[in-house]
């Protein structure tokens, strides 16, 4: 930085960058010299062991934001929990993401790719992807929104990222007991002949 601070650190082993005992290969500081980003790397690709994330962001406070686990430079990890994870400023979990091999959202066995929370950590809303396309099979809705009860008070159906449904109203909303329906195929609106 312009006041002589370190602006970013790297470590590498054979050229390469490389995390040692744990300790990251990069780390990136805010002008305030807390740590914005840490990066692990082996043998010059994102990875890190012990189930522990290879990239982590962090505010200006440095409080952590963002958390992203990674196999061989590949956002994956070994279980099934979500490889991808934002935080809101008081340490919530407020997001969760899983990404194929392109980085588009994914996650196969009818389970949502991304699930958002509040802060208070109640899921408000689960998106099922099919490698980057909003999508779901068998009549099931790829968008399911919920009040602060986590009850449900929105689904929409898509088919490859198009609103469609051709069994029913692909948008369902229910305001207080006011359900609207609205219909589409394809991606367009339809108006069904109400007499």
């Amino acid at each position: 930085f312009d006041d002589g601070s370190i602006e970013q650190q790297e470590w590498f082993t054979n050229g390469e960058l490389h995390s040692r005992r744990d300790k990251p290969a990069i780390v990136i500081y805010n002008e305030n010299g807390t740590r914005f980003r840490e990066r692990w790397f082996t043998n010059g690709r994102l990875n890190r062991g012990n189930g522990l994330p290879a990239d982590v962001i962090r505010d200006g406070n440095g409080y952590r934001t963002e958390e992203i686990w990674y196999i061989n430079n590949v956002i994956r990890r070994i279980t099934t929990d979500a490889p991808w994870i934002f935080y809101n400023p008081w340490n919530i979990k407020r997001e969760e993401r899983w990404v194929d091999q392109n980085d588009r959202f994914h996650r196969g066995n009818d389970r949502p790719a991304v699930i958002i929370y509040d802060e208070d950590e109640n899921k408000r809303e689960e998106q099922w992807f099919t490698h980057g396309e909003l999508n779901r099979d068998d009549d099931e809705p790829a968008v399911i929104i919920y009040d602060e009860s986590e009850r449900v008070i929105e689904v929409q159906y898509f088919a490859m990222g198009n609103l469609h449904r051709d069994r029913g109203p692909a948008v369902i909303i229910n305001e207080s007991g006011n359900v609207t329906h609205r219909f589409f195929v394809n991606g367009d609106e339809i108006f069904p002949n109400n007499s």
